[in-house]
């Protein structure tokens, strides 16, 4: 008999759900919108809607699975994420008492910059509790027993009672994942009402009648505690050994990586996952937003072809679009590099190496930092970007490294590896290994090897915060 497991992924716009079996293969797949409402900074949803969205997906996946001749006796688990930071607050029994505060909202922005003065300037990056503080202090809103991250809510409408949350949706909270609690000096009437704080892949309970009704999931089925939407992204890629990065090329570098250490570095931030490992990270603020900037109305597949015969390329182009770089290093005034005179097709070539160039030097600032031999990790990439054969055989050339275009990145199917690790697989790792697929891998070209080094010392001088 096949295992069956369920992933749900909680985004800022919709909700989706996957049915997946132990090797990976995606058996039902649905979706739902979901309305927000936004205005002058802030951003609410209606946790209820998000309910019924799950309801709808999962009913239509069950559905699918039965008329495939498929059984509900094959689910072994589900798991949840959520966004990061999203806040729901609640009474002691798990009911709203106000709509969710996105993860986007600004309203405790101001909190967060008070905290920041006495303390440290990660602060600002805790989201959900500025809202927490914003909320204490607001007398208009109504009294919370309990403020929730998305997921967790949702997990205890599955299970019909209160369960604790994951310390991945804890963080932005104020969980400090190296003391394992919440930090000290948030203000006690505010700790009280944080969620207690298990690891993901912690099974939470069983599906309740009443959840079982609505959803058509089995009673009984185990609930494990999930992650946040990036990290269940993160584990979907199929990165599984320490030392592996996965890489999203967006309209900016987003790195995770898989470790056995946690860096103390000061660009890098860290979550983590079962079993001890860590996923030390860094975002730049390069990435692919130069080709709307500078090429909004390129036929993209065409410029690629084009750019080819002048790579590598001899001209030193910094494709920044914005005022100032986050990683890998910090400068508030960074500026474009981006000689004038250049053709278009030399133009995009330049580009596509400049960003390869800066992701080189992230992945050399990591490795140093993760006490990884250089160069040993392999890049799951994902992103706008990795679409490109062109653009991920030129990265895999110029950091001399094997690329990996993985074949689903969803959140959802993160999630269900997630549930399979919990209750099928022995280990994430292994799960991810099992069930995470490549639709397409590329490798290092040695003979471009000493050409691309080069031109990454002629431009790290310029580069240099």
């Amino acid at each position: 008999m096949e295992h069956l497991f369920v992933g749900i992924d909680l985004g800022t716009s919709g909700i989706r759900t996957l049915i997946v079996d132990e090797i990976g293969q995606i058996h039902a797949q649905a979706s739902c919108p979901v309305q927000g409402d936004r205005r002058n900074g802030l951003h609410r949803q209606n946790p209820e809607e998000w309910w019924q969205a799950v309801c709808s997906t999962v009913s239509a996946c069950i559905s699918h699975l039965k008329r495939c001749g498929a059984s509900t006796s094959q689910l072994r688990g589900v798991s949840i994420d959520g966004t990061s930071g999203t806040v729901v607050p609640t009474d002691r029994g798990g009911q709203c008492t106000g709509p969710a505060i996105m993860y986007d909202d600004t309203s405790g922005r101001e909190f967060l910059t008070e905290l920041s003065r006495t303390h440290s300037t990660a602060v600002l990056s805790l989201s959900a509790l500025g809202t927490a503080y914003c909320l204490k202090n607001d007398n208009s809103q109504p009294v919370s027993s309990q403020l929730l991250p998305q997921a967790t809510w949702l997990c205890r409408q599955l299970v019909g009672s209160v369960v604790p949350t994951d310390y991945s949706n804890a963080l932005k909270f104020g969980y400090d994942l190296e003391k394992s609690q919440y930090y000290t000096w948030i203000k006690p009437a505010i700790r009280e009402q944080l969620p207690a704080v298990v690891e993901p892949g912690t099974i939470l309970g069983e599906l309740c009648r009443k959840a079982s009704e609505q959803t058509q999931l089995p009673e009984g089925l185990p609930l494990v505690a999930g992650v946040t939407d990036g990290v269940a992204s993160c584990i979907a890629s199929g990165l599984h050994q320490s030392g592996d990065y996965s890489t999203s090329l967006g309209s900016t570098l987003v790195f995770k990586s898989l470790s056995e250490n946690r860096s103390s570095h000061p660009l890098l931030y860290s979550h983590k996952l079962p079993g001890g490992y860590w996923l030390p990270g860094a975002a730049s603020n390069t990435g692919a937003s130069w080709i709307k900037t500078w090429f909004p109305d390129a036929d993209l597949p065409r410029m690629d072809a084009e750019a080819v015969r002048y790579l590598p390329s001899k001209d030193t182009v910094y494709p920044l679009t914005l005022e100032g770089e986050r990683f890998p290093f910090a400068n508030s005034g960074a500026r474009a590099i981006l000689p004038p005179g250049l053709s278009n097709a030399r133009k995009f070539a330049a580009c596509l190496q400049g960003t390869a160039c800066l992701e080189r030097m992230a992945y050399t600032l990591l490795d140093d930092a993760l006490n990884v031999p250089p160069g040993q990790g392999e890049v799951y990439s994902t992103g706008g970007g990795s679409y490109s054969d062109i653009w991920m055989q030129l990265r895999a050339d110029l950091c001399q490294r094997v690329y990996h275009r993985p074949a689903c990145t969803e959140a959802a199917f993160g999630a269900a590896i997630l549930a399979a690790a919990a209750t099928r697989h022995s280990t994430l790792p292994g799960a991810i290994q099992r069930m995470a697929h490549q639709s397409k891998t590329f490798r290092p070209r040695r003979e471009l090897e000493e050409a691309y080094a080069g031109f990454v010392r002629s431009v790290q001088p310029f580069l240099s915060p």
